[in-house]
């Protein structure tokens, strides 16, 4: 993961105005491939790739098509922020023995389920080719709810596929975990909320002999219920009971590191040799790793 201080950070803001970093994409051509060809290049993709990572996978397709085929692919990488994995991968600060036993009253089993065995994702790549002069995402393993539309059903949130894509479908069906997290994390929030305003009103109300502890206690509730609800307008909790995650599409990974406490993910895209977010950064911000 990317942690990057404050003065790094202004730093970069300040060169930023002088000189914008590289983009992996200039002066590089991907193959056009021609569209009757998507599905024997999708057939002839390696399958069995159990335990590899997604830049692993991506890696061995990009090269076989590169031998096998003599084609020239681009990589497709989504990003997801430190606000993204804070407040959807952790579910804010709840810990993770209260994520491993996750369960929300009124939430569909299968969201209590993903809480549970949810896993942090810094990004995913996949392979990308170009066909007939418009990009196709060639992710042959991850099965994902393409066919989930803006106003989604569980039913459609939860059909799961691999197939080519846009990248713009790619991009949109992987942000359908963080949109079924943020309701988890909604649910949680409420039922906190609820306990907290209870505990609040039998501080408040209680009379017994040691006022010092009621107080005590009435302070503390009041100020966690303000906290909890705080927390639940930021995220917008009090305007809808479901969130549309947009990812904004970049040129470096520097943009997304400079943007990673006010927007949920980014996407860009790099030729077939870049490997992982190590080798976009070292591109963004070379021998120094975090400046340009």
């Amino acid at each position: 993961m990317k942690l990057i201080t404050f003065t790094v950070l202004a730093a970069m803001s300040t060169q930023a105005t002088i000189a914008a970093p590289m983009s992996p994409m200039e002066n590089y051509t991907a193959t056009n491939v021609a569209g009757s060809e998507v599905s024997r290049i999708w057939e002839g993709m390696e399958t069995d790739l159990k335990g590899k990572d997604c830049y692993r996978r991506a890696q061995i397709w990009a090269y076989d098509m590169h031998e096998q085929m003599n084609i020239n692919s681009k990589k497709i990488f989504i990003h997801y922020t430190d606000k993204f994995n804070r407040e959807l991968d952790q579910l804010g600060d709840i810990g993770w023995m209260k994520r491993k036993f996750f369960k929300a009253k009124k939430l569909d089993r299968r969201i209590n389920k993903l809480v549970r065995t949810n896993i942090t994702w810094d990004y995913h790549v996949a392979p990308m080719i170009s066909v007939d002069g418009s990009d196709l995402v060639m992710d042959r393993y991850l099965e994902l709810p393409y066919d989930a539309p803006k106003n989604y059903t569980a039913k459609q949130a939860w059909s799961l596929k691999a197939k080519p894509a846009t990248p713009e479908s790619w991009v949109e069906a992987l942000t359908v975990r963080g949109e079924l997290l943020w309701q988890a994390r909604r649910a949680s929030l409420l039922q906190d909320i609820k306990k907290a305003k209870k505990q609040s009103r039998f501080s408040s109300n209680n009379n017994d002999a040691d006022d010092f502890m009621y107080s005590s206690n009435s302070e503390s509730s009041e100020d966690k219920l303000k906290k909890l609800q705080a927390t639940f307008k930021k995220l917008g909790m009090d305007k809808s009971d479901r969130i549309d995650i947009k990812c904004e599409k970049v040129d470096s990974i520097a943009e997304v590191d400079m943007q990673h406490d006010t927007a949920w993910c980014f996407y860009s895209v790099a030729p077939m040799y870049y490997y992982n977010e190590i080798d976009l950064r070292s591109l963004a911000y070379g021998d120094s790793q975090y400046n340009y």
